[in-house]
């Protein structure tokens, strides 16, 4: 490995031979990259307010399950009402 100075970048790159023919821009592209995923992983990684997130995300499944839930109750004791209306009408 060798030390590259980075020219008219304010950058010092690590070079090997697996990056040895990619220009230079394209090697400090692929520094970034790889910097902010390895930043992306730490944030994923991490441990602190995952259990509000947790509990939020249940209370909301909960919410969509109610809500959805409701329709097809609401339906079906309408349908029970006009069926028993039906039936005291016809007998009177």
């Amino acid at each position: 490995m060798t030390w590259h100075s980075g020219g008219s970048t304010s950058c010092s790159c690590l070079r090997n031979s697996a990056t040895e023919s990619l220009k230079e821009e394209e090697f400090i592209m692929l520094l970034g990259i790889s910097h902010l995923y390895i930043r992306t992983l730490k944030v994923l990684r991490q441990e602190e307010g995952q259990d509000l997130v947790e509990y939020a995300l249940v209370v909301a499944l909960i919410a969509v399950a109610a809500t959805a839930g409701m329709g097809s109750l609401a339906t079906a004791v309408n349908g029970a009402f006009t069926a028993l209306s039906t039936t005291l009408t016809s007998s009177i």
